[in-house]
C-alpha cells in the first residue's frame, strides 16, 4: 500500500517537474517516555510506520532523480489552520501540508502580526502559568 501510494507521488511530482517536500518528524524522545504511558499506547506508537515510508520516499526519489527536501514541522497546523482552512474551505490537515509545501518551495511561512499572540495553554498544562516561576517563596 505505501509502495503504491509513493508511486502516485513520484509520478505527480515528476509530471509537474517538483520536489518532494515531507515533514521532519522525531520521535526519539517520545519513545524514550515509554515506559511511563500504557502498554497500548506505547504499542501504538512503536508500530507507526512513519521512518518505513520516508525511506522508501527517499530511495524511489533518489531513483527518479526527484529532489527530496525535508522541512520542520513546527506551527505548521496552527499557521494552516489560521491562514489557509477556512479561506479554501480544506481541513487542517491539509492546511498543515500546504504550509509545509510551501516552506519547501522557498515562502516564508509565518502566523500573520495580528495574530501573533499567546495561545491558550493546553488542557494538560492548564495548571501550570508559562509566565510564573515559583523562587522560594515568592512568586515572579
Amino acid at each position: 500500500m505505501v509502495s503504491e501510494a509513493v508511486k502516485s507521488l513520484l509520478a505527480i511530482a515528476a509530471e509537474r517537474k517538483k520536489p518532494i517536500v515531507i515533514e521532519e518528524l522525531n520521535f526519539r524522545k517520545k519513545k524514550a517516555a515509554l515506559e511511563k504511558e500504557g502498554r497500548r499506547y506505547a504499542r501504538m506508537l512503536s508500530s507507526f510506520a512513519y521512518r518505513l515510508i520516508h525511506t522508501v520516499i527517499a530511495a524511489r526519489a533518489f531513483d527518479a532523480g526527484i529532489e527530496l527536501l525535508q522541512e520542520t514541522p513546527s506551527y505548521t497546523s496552527v499557521i494552516g489552520r489560521e491562514k489557509f482552512a477556512g479561506r479554501y474551505g480544506i481541513s487542517g490537515h491539509h492546511a498543515a501540508a500546504l504550509v509545509i509545501g510551501r516552506r519547501g518551495n522557498g515562502f516564508s511561512e509565518r502566523l500573520p502580526s495580528q495574530l501573533q499572540v499567546t495561545f491558550p495553554l493546553p488542557v494538560r498544562n492548564r495548571g501550570k502559568h508559562a509566565c510564573v516561576e515559583q523562587v522560594g517563596d515568592c512568586l515572579l
